[in-house]
């Protein structure tokens, strides 16, 4: 689970861990980033066994008592990150001295340019006993009677879920040596990285290009595997395909469907990098029994691409959000405007109908019941929901402090996202499916 810790008065970004309490087998594992460089830590209770760490370290393993909480934050959320902070806080000595620059203080530059997330300098940790016979290059400051062996690094590797793919994986984007003047290309050294303390628990989604223009990024991820079916999937890159296969047909103004449509974000350029994030399986950061699969490239010298770059949208929110500001402020919403909205959208969806792109969702079967759910058979979630549609002013000046656009005209935009899937001919049913999905999502989402 994520979680961003300020320790030292530094953000300290948790991505994913794992504990376990089982007597005798006490374990857990953390990998997070600081200063743009990644971390995993290891403790076994065997390594740790009567320590002063131990004895905080234990209970905090356990799962918390289920009751109901008044606070801002769960108890098993609090725990995980208290949790986090000893094992952390046990380590500081040593995350210290590796954060360090040439100029011996933080080095809190790496993450300035998209490549720095690329090529971030990794370290292996393990929390052990203090023991004179580790050398000085292994061992950390003491912390309850514990030290920090290095057992890894520093070896370079991606950040957050970037994995840089071929080209020819992308099945969907543009011949990009034939369409330098219409699509530009960037490298990831030269793009800087936009308002990624505004959310840390997520990868740059804001860059800056060398003459100043300011583009939406969707990165390129790893594969994933959907269990049980054993089906390896990349949603990003299926989001891409779905971009660019709209830039192709755009390119095609003979087709009536591609002529005013706006409401959507358009593909503006695409991110290279000659970083190769090869590593064998047995090497990756990925915990024992994960589902994901780790892909290696072929062995060639062409550059990797990073993502692609969309139009910006003016500053706005999402229309649940949107609701929400309208319901605290004990305001009516205006039906005519909502409808235009919802008008909008429809016109994006028959647009990526007309291409046999579908956003999507899943379907459910609910246990009938009538739990807490409040749902009897079965149940859906659309990608096409109120957090998905983005209202934003029709004029980026026309908002008011802090973002406010209630009071502006506005627009609604769809976001796509790991849902949106193209069907070839012949996929009929499917198709078929997640269209009826997708008009679901919009009637949903604009049923107030």
């Amino acid at each position: 689970m994520s979680a961003v810790l300020e320790i030292d008065d530094v953000p300290h970004i948790v991505r994913y861990g794992s504990h376990d309490d089982k007597a005798g087998c006490e374990k857990c594992w953390i990998h997070f980033y600081r200063s743009g460089t990644r971390f995993d830590i290891h403790v076994t209770g065997s390594a740790v066994d009567g320590t002063r760490f131990a004895e905080r370290w234990i209970p905090l393993l356990k799962s918390p008592e289920v009751k109901p909480y008044t606070g801002k934050v769960a108890p098993w959320v609090q725990q995980w990150e208290d949790l986090c902070t000893l094992v952390i806080s046990a380590c500081l000595g040593t995350i210290r001295k590796l954060v360090r620059g040439d100029d011996g203080g933080e080095d809190r530059g790496r993450w300035k340019m998209l490549e720095g997330y690329l090529k971030a300098p990794s370290y292996k940790l393990e929390v052990v006993k203090k023991d004179s016979s580790l050398t000085e290059e292994d061992v950390g400051t003491d912390g309850g009677g514990v030290s920090v062996k290095i057992c890894e690094g520093p070896i370079a590797k991606p950040t957050y879920e970037h994995w840089p793919l071929p080209a020819e994986s992308i099945r969907d984007l543009p011949d990009l040596d034939g369409i330098k003047d219409k699509l530009p290309v960037y490298h990831a050294r030269d793009l800087e990285v936009l308002g990624a303390d505004n959310d840390w628990r997520h990868p740059p989604s804001s860059l800056r290009a060398p003459d100043g223009t300011i583009y939406t990024f969707v990165c390129c991820e790893r594969n994933s595997t959907l269990m049980p079916e054993n089906i390896v999937t990349n949603g990003s890159v299926d989001e891409i395909n779905a971009y660019c296969r709209l830039f192709t047909a755009a390119e095609d103004v003979s087709v009536p469907s591609n002529v005013g449509v706006s409401h959507i974000r358009k593909l503006k350029g695409v991110v290279v990098t000659e970083v190769r994030n090869d590593f064998p399986a047995g090497e990756s950061d990925v915990p024992e029994g994960s589902d994901e699969i780790i892909s290696t490239a072929a062995d060639d010298n062409s550059s990797r691409v990073v993502g692609i770059l969309l139009n910006q949208l003016p500053s706005g929110n999402s229309l649940g959000d949107w609701l929400k500001q309208k319901q605290e402020r004990a305001e009516a919403v205006d039906a005519n405007e909502v409808q235009s909205w919802k008008e909008h959208i429809t016109q994006v969806v028959e647009l990526l109908h007309s291409h046999r792109i579908t956003v999507g969702g899943y379907q459910t079967k609910d246990d009938g019941d009538d739990g807490d759910d409040g749902k009897d058979g079965d149940s859906a979630w659309y990608y096409i929901n109120q957090h998905t549609i983005e209202i934003v002013p029709s004029d980026q000046s026309d908002q008011g402090p802090d973002g406010d656009i209630i009071g502006s005209e506005t627009e609604a935009w769809l976001s796509l996202g790991a849902g949106c899937t193209h069907h070839p001919s012949g996929d009929e049913e499917a198709f078929q499916k997640d269209m009826m999905l997708d008009w679901e999502g919009v009637d949903k989402a604009f049923t107030l």
